[in-house]
């Protein structure tokens, strides 16, 4: 595989692609890791030849090639997987997402906000994953709307404006106000994920309001979601060195 790797070029890709689907198949890690590695150091004309074998692999498989994905480095790479953000196979879409999380390009972004739409719940978490792996402030208000999304996506969405820590503390203290209870409800988890005690007195306003509707068990749900944030805010304060 080295020497393949070493002569290079797409007739060495496809080799390696099959080497590495067989391994895949067969669960064999070491091998696997040989492909991964050998089609790395071709750099980006191993990419076309990886997204194209992306049809061969399970969900759970294709990570591996995700992390050869975002392991390459290259400008040429980036433009290509944002393509294939419109492959007609959902799992082709779902690892260019990932790989696009892994390589950290802020060119990705708003191809990927698109894809936090996208018809495929899977294509839909690992758009979430991957705007939160960059942390750019245009997603802050997307994953925001993606709160509601179904699991694994609204969990994602979550994590994901976690990760963006301080910058997505005020927007997601406004949506505490949102007309949508799903959206108050993950923006108040959200603001527990983060800790930051701005969120203190918003959420004590939010885990006090009562709102009269015949979907009360709803509200509850919501204040619920801010006393549980509060308790995580103060616990962790509570621990934070003077």
């Amino acid at each position: 595989m080295e020497a393949l790797a070493a002569i290079g070029g797409p007739r060495t890709a496809g080799p390696l692609i099959g080497a590495l689907r067989d391994a895949l198949r067969d669960a064999d890690h070491d091998i696997e890791f040989k492909a991964v590695s050998a089609l790395q150091r071709i750099g980006p004309r191993a990419v076309k030849p990886l997204v194209g074998a992306l049809t061969y692999y399970s969900q759970a498989s294709a990570a591996a090639v995700a992390n050869a994905l975002g392991a390459i480095w290259d400008a040429r790479a980036v433009d290509l997987l944002i393509t294939e953000l419109t492959d007609q196979d959902s799992r082709v879409r779902a690892v260019a997402a990932a790989a696009l999380g892994a390589i950290g390009d802020a060119r990705a972004v708003d191809p990927l906000i698109t894809a936090l739409t996208d018809q495929d719940k899977h294509v839909r978490a690992a758009a979430a994953s991957g705007l939160g792996s960059i942390k750019d402030a245009r997603a802050i208000g997307p994953l925001i709307s993606a709160l509601p999304d179904d699991d694994p996506g609204v969990w994602t969405a979550r994590n994901a404006l976690a990760q963006s820590g301080a910058s997505a503390v005020e927007p997601l203290i406004a949506a505490l106000g949102d007309k949508d209870w799903t959206i108050r409800r993950g923006a108040a988890q959200t603001l527990g994920d983060i800790g930051d005690t701005r969120a203190i007195e918003p959420l004590t306003a939010a885990a006090r309001a009562r709102r009269l509707s015949i979907h009360k068990d709803r509200y509850t749900a919501v204040r619920r979601a801010a006393a549980d944030a509060l308790a995580q805010i103060k616990e962790r304060d509570a621990r934070s060195p003077d």
